[in-house]
């Protein structure tokens, strides 16, 4: 195959883009903005490795299906025992062991399916209540990186909810080294399928060979010079801290008054700090 294919933006998107097309036997160029590549799943260098996006996999979608299939997500830790025993709840001020009994019987209706053209928490409010809305919406602001989870889709919140917190099997998936060993693993297998990756080259006009744009929205909004590139995003911050062990240490606390969540990535990773 003599096609050559441009790929903007070298985050996990656009390197999964890199390596599919490579695989199949195009002549493949990936451009980066940054210096480094990895987008949101950059992170820093251990040993206190603090993650600029996401910090786990969940297991039951087909993106993890591929990323597991070519290797780039083995070598997983999982939390001890003693560790998820220390998960914990703050429930209107203060950290509980258990999520309020509401959010419990939510959590057991996997069966149910919530609307898409409503808000979550006036569907949930009703289905349930409105203290039990405001529960699960805190609850799964871990994943939507959105304070006022209740205002977005009742189908998109309760999928996440269920997935998260359902009855079944977790999906959570950590790897040793946080996600910028999947992203090292990643740019070395785009490298031997022979993908030139330029990093500092930020590309203002598309290409006349075949594109594919691997960028944030805003960012493909402005390339393409298409003003219909608008969606909701998250909104959030977080914050990486390297603090001594103590035994009294929370493994997790889902926050479900205003949505935060606290995770201690060592605790599944003993690489990391």
């Amino acid at each position: 195959m003599n096609t050559r294919i441009t790929v903007i933006g070298g985050g996990i998107a656009g390197l999964t883009a890199a390596i599919e097309c490579a695989g199949a036997g195009a002549n493949v160029t990936l451009h980066e903005a940054h210096s480094t590549l990895g987008g949101r799943g950059r992170a820093t260098p251990s040993p206190y490795v603090a993650h600029e996006g996401a910090h786990v996999f969940y297991a039951d979608g087909p993106h993890y299906r591929w990323l597991k299939s070519q290797g780039f997500v083995r070598g997983l830790g999982f939390p001890r025992p003693s560790s998820l025993m220390r998960a914990g709840f703050r429930v209107d001020g203060h950290i509980r062991r258990t999520p309020p009994v509401g959010m419990l019987k939510a959590q057991a209706r996997a069966r149910l399916s919530a609307p898409v053209d409503r808000d979550f928490h006036s569907w949930a409010s009703e289905r349930f209540d409105p203290a039990t809305a405001r529960a699960i919406a805190g609850a799964i602001g871990v994943t939507t990186y959105d304070a006022d989870t209740g205002r977005l889709s009742a189908a998109f919140v309760w999928d996440l909810f269920q997935r998260v917190y359902g009855p079944r099997i977790p999906g959570v998936r950590w790897v040793r080294g946080g996600w910028q060993t999947v992203i090292d693993r990643m740019t070395d297998r785009a490298r031997q399928l022979g993908v030139d990756i330029e990093t500092n080259s930020r590309i203002t006009e598309l290409p006349p060979n075949p594109t594919i744009v691997a960028t944030e929205l805003s960012s493909a909004r402005a390339l393409l010079n298409d003003e219909s590139l608008v969606g909701t995003s998250g909104h959030c911050v977080m914050l990486d801290v390297a603090l001594p062990e103590s035994r009294r240490d929370y493994s997790i606390v889902a926050d479900l008054d205003a949505g935060g969540f606290h995770e201690s990535y060592s605790m599944q990773d003993r690489s990391t700090a």
